[in-house]
């Protein structure tokens, strides 16, 4: 029996021992690990201004660009990296008609990173759908009629100036470039009262699954989260908004395009557009060519739920809308029944016109590392990631390897690299020289000590005897992949 001891500094697991005098090896012999002893190096990446830098290309000349966080990123922060890629991109989203109702999303899909961006389709479908039951509620006397790339609403009987004839989705809105959109096509004034007109749109916060109102029939004003209201065309002010936080509405400051006391049918089409970090409020007017930016704010959670509602005051005699859009978060609701929208021309009346919502197949859309080293840190080949999707306006690229940060390691293998074992392995399908596997046992220091109670024998493939001066061994992940190891190797083995 002949017990050989290898040593090794190597920083990949390698242990290769040349010695200066013969072992000989007899025929039919079998060897065995009796302990292993050795650390695993913390996997470290710092992201700096190097690598930070990231692109997305919605066409071949429209681009979107971000700068990640720089910092230093381990084992436990692995999955930050994802989620700032994620943020970072979807805060840097331009208005295209491309980006409009697109959503990104950096994720692993069996072990691989995934860069993907979905889209909220510009569908009459949808937007019909879920603004009704089962995806949304629509109170007995909202009228909703659906056009190819829209719906157009009204209020069927008696004016309020209350929130009870409501129309919301129970789905939240997008977390990457997202719109809601609302074209009044009727605003006259309410001779009788000029307080029960108008129309309220936003976004709400709370889910209107559990939306309660007040003994005045008024949902609380943090629940309206961020709105635009409309008031009769008639009052002096009559143009509205409310941000996160407000206590109260703010004038808009900018008038609706009129025709006496009432509003020029289809003249006036209010937005309120997520662009990047900031929430938009927009006003686009028949009269002039450039839309009005009625107010910017801060979002100070981009990734809050929020919920696309519309509350109509004024009824059919006073206020219609239509061209109703809003696009909704692709991830947490299934939208791909709605892919592949036809596209038509649907603003009229206006001289500043919205941008169109137009997802349209495009295979050159591509997004980019900075570094290659980056990159393949992720497990990407390339720093230009090409699209893989065959879906209309969508983008998807996955890695061709593991995000090795984020594996866990269960066990360790350990292969004996030029002796033939006896051993086989299931990945392989075939013969391969397995020596031992041992368990991982996670620890502070990453060092990493087996010892086996009873060592098990393995014949080697020598019919006749030998005589060796080298042996080579390798330390491996549960997957095959070499271990980064860091400092002292050592090996002890039997051979009898």
């Amino acid at each position: 029996m002949k017990l050989i001891r290898l040593t090794s500094s190597s920083d990949n697991g390698i242990v290769e021992n040349n010695f200066k005098e013969d072992i000989k090896i007899n025929e039919n012999s079998q060897i065995a690990l009796v302990n292993s002893c050795f650390s695993v190096s913390d996997e470290r990446f710092d992201l700096d201004t190097n690598n930070d830098e990231i692109t997305y290309k919605d066409t071949l000349t429209s681009e979107s660009n971000a700068k990640l966080t720089k910092t230093v990123y381990t084992k436990d922060t692995g999955k930050d990296l994802l989620k700032d890629i994620t943020d970072k991109t979807n805060g840097s989203l331009i208005e295209t008609s491309q980006n409009i109702g697109s959503q990104f999303l950096m994720d692993i899909e069996g072990g691989k990173p995934l860069a993907q961006m979905r889209i909220s389709p510009n569908d009459g479908n949808l937007y019909q759908n879920f603004f009704t039951t089962p995806n949304g509620v629509k109170t007995n006397n909202v009228n909703l009629t659906k056009a190819i790339n829209n719906i157009s609403l009204e209020r069927l009987i008696t004016a309020s100036n209350d929130d009870t004839q409501h129309i919301a989705s129970f789905s939240s809105w997008g977390k990457g470039y997202s719109t809601l959109r609302v074209q009044l096509s009727k605003l006259e004034t309410n001779t009788g009262d000029t307080n029960l007109n108008g129309c309220i749109m936003g976004l709400s916060n709370k889910n209107p699954k559990d939306w309660v109102l007040d003994v005045n029939n008024n949902l609380p004003l943090d629940d309206k989260t961020y709105y635009f209201r409309v008031g009769d065309p008639s009052l002096a002010i009559h143009l509205f908004t409310k941000n996160k936080g407000d206590t109260g509405e703010r004038d808009g400051g900018i008038s609706l395009d009129k025709t006496g006391n009432n509003a020029t049918a289809n003249a006036n089409y209010i937005q309120i557009d997520k662009e990047g970090t900031n929430m938009v409020w927009k006003l686009f007017r028949a009269s002039q060519t450039d839309p009005d930016i009625i107010r910017t704010e801060v979002i100070t959670n981009p990734n809050e739920d929020l919920y696309p509602f519309v509350i109509l005051r004024g009824n059919s005699t006073n206020m219609e809308l239509r061209n109703v859009k809003y696009t909704l978060d692709p991830y947490k609701t299934d939208l791909s029944q709605y892919l592949n929208p036809i596209t038509t021309n649907d603003y009229t009346g206006l001289g500043a016109i919205p941008r169109q919502i137009k997802n349209s197949t495009n295979t050159k859309k591509t997004f980019e590392f900075q570094s290659i080293i980056l990159a393949n840190f992720l497990g990407f080949k390339d720093r230009i990631l090409t699209n893989q999707a065959g879906t209309r306006g969508e983008f998807k690229h996955k890695a061709e390897d593991q995000f090795r940060i984020l594996v866990e390691n269960p066990y360790f293998i350990v292969k004996l690299s030029n002796i033939n074992l006896d051993s086989y392995d299931g990945e392989n399908e075939g013969r391969f020289n397995i020596l031992a596997s041992f368990g991982n046992e996670v620890n502070t220091t990453h060092s990493v000590f087996y010892e086996a109670n009873n060592p098990v024998f393995l014949d080697l493939k020598n019919s006749s005897s030998r005589s060796i001066r080298n042996i080579r061994c390798e330390i491996l992940n549960a997957d095959l992949t070499r271990t980064e190891t860091d400092g002292f190797i050592s090996l002890t083995l039997l051979i009898k």
